[in-house]
């Protein structure tokens, strides 16, 4: 499968080709490996002899932060060819104001937070499951959390707030 993948400010898309374990990456032929670490939001990667673990926050459909060795970078993955979807996600939740809204449809399977609790970037908010797969999301930044929209067991769509984190 062909992608054209977009890291960070950089406005170069790279073309990258997966076949199984072999990668293309421009014109540059790599082995690469990927594994989910149970449990958590954690990755390990492989690409050759080198090795990292990443932290992978899903935003949207074709939208993800990833987080290795002290950087986090947005990442956008879209099928070569086609044309990435406009942003369902209010312009806010990409840059921490107003609401933490579901990446896509699920059901929420946990929530860690409740009114008037403070939290630090990052910290775990809701747990949604979607297509077998538990997605943790994360507080985009520290503050505190203003509203919660969803409990345990709610069906939730793509794009549906779950949380609200203000100042404070």
């Amino acid at each position: 499968m062909k992608y054209q993948v977009t890291v960070g400010s950089n406005p170069d898309a790279l073309d990258v080709e997966v076949h199984g374990a072999q990668v293309r990456l421009g014109v540059e032929d790599l082995v690469a490996r990927i594994t989910a670490l149970q449990g958590t939001p954690l990755y390990q990667l492989s690409i050759g002899d080198e090795s990292w673990t990443v932290a992978v926050e899903p935003l949207d459909g074709d939208r993800w932060i990833l987080s290795a060795a002290g950087a986090r970078v947005e990442v956008v993955v879209v099928p070569a060819g086609a044309r990435r979807a406009p942003d369902v996600v209010p312009r806010a939740r990409r840059h921490g104001a107003g609401p933490v809204v579901a990446p896509m449809p699920g059901l929420v399977v946990r929530v860690r937070v409740t009114q008037g609790q403070r939290v630090d970037a990052g910290a775990g908010l809701v747990v949604v499951e979607a297509m077998k797969m538990e997605n943790e999301l994360r507080a985009p930044r520290g503050g505190v959390v203003t509203a919660v929209y969803v409990a345990p067991g709610a069906t939730v769509e793509k794009g549906q707030p779950l949380v609200t984190i203000g100042d404070g």
